[in-house]
């Protein structure tokens, strides 16, 4: 397996990315040390290897040194930091993101170059108070996500890439193949009223929505 992503856990958040990764057809393989949960796991046909994900050992037989990015799910944030350690020590070009449960604990992984840091229980609390306050926006997403009928994209737009020093109304994503540049990220924040004047930049994230199999057709424009 190469260019694949690792789960450090397989618990019940694990298993819900892994059912993500199954959905979006990404290569994955699941790091566990619970035998009951590992052998879940392999009934449901979900790679696994059995063993302790903070380990040199777990890690390189799940392939880290040839994987793009991992995700850890331990609910330890001292564990979360000694297995992200490790990981880039293993894999310098990795991609990590992993949760956390205390604003310190999510400034020292910052510091040691993990990617994102989600702190599960705020993303949580701002989701129960979205259904309440804005429930509409929050079924929106539940049903695009749940349906497959939209779907959200990233990109980000190297140095070269046709689309940089574009106007929005250029790059006519909405005639092309049918999606919209709903939010551009750039230098860590979010421009979310995205206009027909403002220009894509190299460096800039661009977020579409867009039909699933239109988003499948963004490649085909080569823009990025």
């Amino acid at each position: 397996m190469k260019n694949h992503k690792i789960i450090c856990g397989g618990g019940r958040t694990g298993s819900i990315v892994a059912e993500e990764f199954k959905e979006e057809g990404v290569d994955f393989v699941v790091i566990e040390r619970d035998p009951k949960v590992v052998k879940e796991l392999r009934k449901r046909e979900i790679p696994v290897v059995e063993g302790d994900a903070t380990t040199d050992t777990a890690l390189i037989e799940a392939g880290v040194e040839r994987a793009s990015g991992l995700v850890s799910t331990l609910s330890s944030d001292s564990d979360n930091v000694f297995l992200c350690i490790t990981a880039k020590e293993l894999n310098k070009n990795l991609e990590i993101v992993t949760r956390a449960s205390s604003k310190e604990a999510t400034k020292r992984l910052y510091s040691i170059g993990v990617k994102k840091v989600v702190i599960v229980e705020e993303i949580g609390g701002i989701r129960l108070a979205k259904s309440l306050t804005k429930p509409a926006i929050v079924d929106f997403i539940d049903f695009a996500t749940k349906t497959g009928d939209a779907s959200l994209e990233s990109l980000k737009v190297e140095p070269g890439a046709k689309i940089a020093a574009k106007k929005v109304k250029d790059v006519r994503l909405k005639e092309r193949i049918g999606a919209s540049i709903v939010a551009i990220i750039r230098e860590g924040k979010i421009i979310a009223n995205v206009g027909p004047e403002d220009e894509i930049r190299e460096g800039d994230t661009v977020v579409v929505i867009g039909k699933k199999d239109s988003l499948e057709k963004l490649e085909a424009l080569d823009f990025f």
